[in-house]
């Protein structure tokens, strides 16, 4: 049997390197990157949408 740790983690999760730390060997962000770009990419559409520069903060 592997002695190997992985887990699910979220945005309240420890940083990777404290989970590292901890043992963790792998870790899985699940569907939160494919939300944190989504909200990315909202904040673009909605800069667009008021004639701003999306690229510029």
């Amino acid at each position: 049997m592997s002695n190997i740790l992985n887990i699910y983690t979220q945005p309240s999760a420890p940083p990777v390197a404290r989970l590292a730390d901890l043992g963790v060997a792998r870790v899985s962000y699940g569907p939160w990157l494919h939300r944190l770009a989504m909200q990315t990419v909202q904040r673009a559409l909605t800069r667009i949408g008021g004639g701003e520069d999306p690229f510029t903060a």
